[in-house]
């Protein structure tokens, strides 16, 4: 069998991205994949060319995502020492900043707390009064 003939055989014609999908199948797990060429300088061949890296990378990055994001979590987990880094700057935060910071979460419901607060406050004077009065 000539060159020709098992090319001939072996070959898959491309009419659009989605035909790269056999072509992909194909590289598998293959840790270079070389994009040879038979005709130099045709535009053609270095936009198909282009459109295979393009989506050769795509598919490789969105099916390594996973495993990568662990990786990256975890560093910026222990390079940025989020927890730690809050807890000191929460420490240094003076009685009216930390105010400021928690106030915003609260303020919608503030009128609720100063209500219970000032129910319960009258509730616990009435007791106290009512226990010195009957002992």
């Amino acid at each position: 069998m000539t060159d020709a003939e098992l090319v001939r055989e072996i070959a898959e014609p491309l009419s659009g991205l989605n035909d790269y999908d056999r072509l992909l199948e194909l590289i598998g797990d293959a840790r270079f994949v070389l994009l040879g060429e038979a005709t130099h300088g045709t535009h053609e061949f270095y936009s198909e060319r282009a459109a295979i890296t393009k989506r050769l990378i795509a598919d490789k990055v969105v099916e390594r995502m996973p495993d990568t994001l662990k990786h990256i979590e975890r560093y910026a987990a222990d390079a940025m020492d989020i927890r730690n880094t809050l807890v000191a700057k929460m420490q240094q935060l003076t009685p009216s900043q930390f105010e400021g910071l928690l106030r915003p979460a609260f303020q919608q419901d503030e009128w609720i707390l100063i209500a219970v607060g000032a129910a319960l406050g009258f509730l616990v004077g009435e007791l106290q009064v009512f226990i010195m009065l009957h002992h």
